[in-house]
């Protein structure tokens, strides 16, 4: 079975509560809490859910986990097709 059609078996409201318990067991598992500091804080659980939606809990089935993480992640358009044109200095 396709996971589209496991979802719609599933149903949307099961779905999310199993991701917000997912979301929910991440963070209680590796929280940086840093005292007296929010700002640092706030960066730093950042950086912890940008590295979290990056990368697979290494449970899928070979080939799907195994894979780079893209340039910028889940998170843009891989620089709208320009990557190309790209230049980083050495």
């Amino acid at each position: 079975m396709n996971s589209s059609m496991t979802a719609v078996q599933i149903g949307f409201a099961e779905l999310v509560a199993e991701h917000q318990q997912a979301w929910e067991d991440l963070w209680a598992s590796a929280d940086i809490i840093v005292p007296n500091n929010e700002e640092v804080q706030v960066s730093a659980r950042s950086a912890l859910f940008h590295l979290w939606t990056n990368v697979r809990s290494g449970y899928e089935r070979p080939g799907i986990g195994d894979t780079s993480i893209a340039p910028a992640g889940l998170t843009s358009d891989s620089y709208a097709g320009q990557g190309d044109h790209l230049s980083f200095p050495c």
